[in-house]
């Protein structure tokens, strides 16, 4: 999964693109692992968002 995720990260948020600085760099990548983690749909999750499996889990629970 670990490695699924790296690569995900460098195809979806850093392949092709330069940074002009470091924090600028650390920006994008905060950016993308946030959208990863709350809005992107999951494969392993049914092609549910974290949050909203997150939320049907505990409703469920």
């Amino acid at each position: 999964m670990a490695e699924s995720f790296w690569e995900s990260l460098k195809r979806e948020c850093l392949q092709g693109r330069e940074f002009a600085t470091r924090a600028e760099a650390r920006r994008a990548i905060f950016r993308w692992i946030n959208w990863y983690n709350t809005t992107r749909l999951h494969s392993t999750l049914k092609h549910v968002p974290p949050i909203e499996w997150e939320q049907q889990y505990q409703q469920a629970s």
